[in-house]
């Protein structure tokens, strides 16, 4: 019950570290909730390993969510890893605002290459990524720009757009 007073406060930072290792995952999400800035970033592996093996789905998800603001391109291969399952919907979500938030070039390919192997435009993912790639201002400019599609015929005009914005 305390970790979920922490989780709920936003504090106890410093005190989070062996939460997050809890037998219980609602110990765990208060954890991660509980982690400030300072903490994200000193707790990155535990956040990584976290975000790939808890046994808990919305662990996992907040987990990944927090891997973002942490501007660590560790991240990159299992952000990009969850972009790619598409048997949990959420998740990749997460991993594209993850991706934005890291301001990375990698982070950039991954958004990049995820959209433009995207089935239909419109899907909810395809959007995300196309959001994502416009709050990201200069950072994946240049992404955009390098791209070369391997069907030319496939060039999206959205991206296209994006790239000329920045």
């Amino acid at each position: 019950m305390f970790a979920v007073l922490l989780g709920l406060l936003g504090c106890g930072e410093g005190m989070t570290g062996p939460l997050l290792s809890a037998e219980d995952a609602q110990e765990r999400k208060a954890a991660l909730y509980a982690l400030g800035p300072e903490g994200v970033a000193a707790e990155f592996d535990t956040l990584l390993a976290m975000a790939e093996h808890d046994p808990e789905p919305t662990v996992r998800r907040l987990a990944l969510g927090l891997l973002g603001p942490t501007g660590d391109p560790r991240a990159v291969p299992l952000l990009k890893r969850t972009l790619e399952d598409w048997d949990d919907r959420s998740a990749q979500l997460t991993a594209i605002t993850a991706l934005a938030n890291l301001s990375h070039p990698d982070a950039c390919e991954a958004l990049v290459s995820a959209y433009v192997v995207w089935l239909t435009p419109r899907d909810a993912v395809a959007v995300a990524i196309r959001d994502a790639l416009v709050s990201s201002g200069s950072v994946c400019k240049a992404s955009l720009r390098a791209h070369k599609p391997e069907r030319p015929d496939r060039v999206d005009p959205i991206l296209v757009e994006i790239s000329r914005l920045h």
